[in-house]
């Protein structure tokens, strides 16, 4: 998607696809992603963030690469 359509249309590769979450201020948060790998489905990959503080009014974007 451009940046442009982004301001405008939902991405349906983003979790949520618009809007977001409110979390309260602090932590610490942590955010996992699981999945089985494509070329061993019996081994486990992650990525993860955290753990991190998050302050007031933050905006916040992840991209984590399986």
């Amino acid at each position: 998607m451009t940046p442009l359509k982004s301001l405008f249309f939902p991405n349906k590769s983003r979790f949520p696809p618009s809007g977001g979450y409110s979390v309260p201020v602090d932590g610490p948060y942590v955010v996992k992603v699981q999945a089985r790998d494509p070329a061993n489905p019996k081994k486990k990959i992650e990525a993860s963030w955290g753990p991190n503080r998050i302050g007031k009014r933050a905006v916040i974007d992840l991209n984590l690469k399986l």
